[in-house]
């Protein structure tokens, strides 16, 4: 335990260090003092959410001539930030006259700092953000890091666990879109942030591709036999929401969800009300019993109007 803890505390001082001596250089890329466009930095950036279809979405990316995928979740701007800014954008060289992206769903709840840092250093950016109802946003990120990566039998997980998770800053940080909207188009046009919904990779995925590639400025002319528009990998057994969960979740979303409608109006339309709620249920695979469950389903009615950049304040799509 002690070596663990001396080995934490070392990488700690080790990037805290480094980040000191790449400080300078960031700072005179975001001042214009040093030209970015001598580096190889990424044309897009897909922010997230967690657990919205981010990885199915970089696997649709991936095959398109066009594009130029690093290896995802790079976490530049969060886990990472002590790398120079000219490291980041080696990962990119490769992709010298394509267009170039990066995968990171932490990037949604960046700090405003890093997203300013971002739009400086890279102004003309392009941002697709992936959304899944909050609720089964919540229970698939607890799921993933209280089952499924600890490898735990889903019946030992107490409730108190649950609970804590699901009111974590993490967890609903990033289920708070509205408040994610704020930030990011504080820095950039809302022509620049396309929205995709995860219900339209179950119902319409190659409509969605469509979109992306469009937002992106990219043929929507390609092989659509090669891409795996309807595989979904790395799920793990389904375990349905429990009432009595889904009860507190919808609490909890309740008011981040109001002010999304407002933003975003019929177009997140599933997502309220009795409609919202059995699409819901659907895509949770329903009410189930905390001791066992099914596959969790990832069959929703399509949402209206997917994967439009946002616009006009996000009113009415």
């Amino acid at each position: 335990m002690e070596l663990k803890t001396a080995g934490a505390t070392y990488r700690r001082m080790t990037r805290g260090l480094l980040r000191s001596l790449t400080a300078p250089e960031k700072y005179l890329y975001s001042c214009g003092i040093l030209d970015v466009r001598r580096l190889t930095l990424p044309d897009f950036l897909c922010i997230g959410a967690q657990k919205a279809g981010t990885s199915w979405l970089f696997r649709n990316c991936r095959p398109h001539p066009e594009l130029y995928l690093g290896r995802k979740e790079l976490h530049y701007f969060d886990q990472n930030f002590h790398w120079s800014l000219r490291a980041y954008a080696a990962q990119f060289a490769a992709g010298r006259g394509r267009l170039k992206g990066e995968f990171t769903p932490a990037y949604s709840i960046l700090e405003e700092e890093k997203v300013r840092f971002i739009s400086r250093v890279m102004p003309d950016l392009r941002i697709v953000l992936l959304l899944r109802h909050p609720v089964s946003r919540a229970w698939s990120q607890a799921l993933m890091e209280l089952v499924h990566r600890p490898r735990r039998p889903f019946e030992n997980v107490s409730e108190a666990e649950f609970l804590e998770h699901f009111r974590s800053p993490l967890s609903v940080t990033r289920g708070d879109y509205a408040a994610i909207l704020d930030r990011w188009t504080r820095y950039f046009r809302e022509d620049q942030i396309m929205l995709g919904f995860q219900e339209e990779m179950a119902s319409h995925p190659q409509v969605l591709m469509e979109k992306v590639f469009r937002h992106l400025g990219v043929s929507t002319e390609v092989d659509w036999t090669t891409y795996e528009l309807y595989e979904v990998r790395g799920k793990g057994p389904g375990n349905p929401l429990p009432e009595h969960y889904r009860e507190l979740l919808e609490e909890i979303y309740s008011e981040p969800l109001d002010r999304l409608h407002e933003r975003l109006g019929e177009r997140i339309s599933l997502w309220r009300g009795q409609g919202a709620d059995s699409g819901v249920r659907s895509a949770l695979g329903g009410g189930g019993s905390s001791s066992h469950g099914g596959p969790v389903s990832r069959e929703t009615a399509p949402m209206s109007e997917v994967g439009k950049p946002v616009r006009g304040r996000f009113q009415n799509g």
